[in-house]
C-alpha cells in the first residue's frame, strides 16, 4: 500500500464516486465506464512501469559511473603515494 498521506482520502473518493456513477446511469452503459477506466488503468500501468524502468536503469549506470570513477581514482591514488615515496 502506498504510504503517500492523500492515498486513502483518494481511494475513498473515487469508491464513492464510482457508487454514484454506478446508481446514475444504465446498467451497459456503466459496464462500458468500467471497461473504459480499466483501458485507462492499463495504460497508465505501462507508463508507470516505464517511468520507474527507465528510473532504475539511469540509477543503474549512476551507480557504474561512479564506480568507475572510484576505481580510477583509486589506481591514480596509489600510483601518486608510490610516486611520492
Amino acid at each position: 500500500m502506498p504510504s503517500h498521506p492523500e492515498y486513502r482520502s483518494l481511494i475513498q473518493q473515487v469508491v464513492t464516486q464510482t457508487e454514484q456513477w454506478r446508481t446514475r446511469l444504465d446498467e451497459d452503459i456503466f459496464r462500458e465506464l468500467e471497461e473504459y477506466l480499466d483501458l485507462c488503468g492499463s495504460v497508465n500501468s505501462i507508463h508507470v512501469e516505464a517511468a520507474f524502468l527507465h528510473g532504475f536503469r539511469l540509477g543503474a549506470n549512476l551507480m557504474i559511473e561512479v564506480m568507475g570513477e572510484h576505481k580510477l581514482l583509486g589506481h591514480r591514488t596509489r600510483e601518486w603515494a608510490t610516486a611520492e615515496s
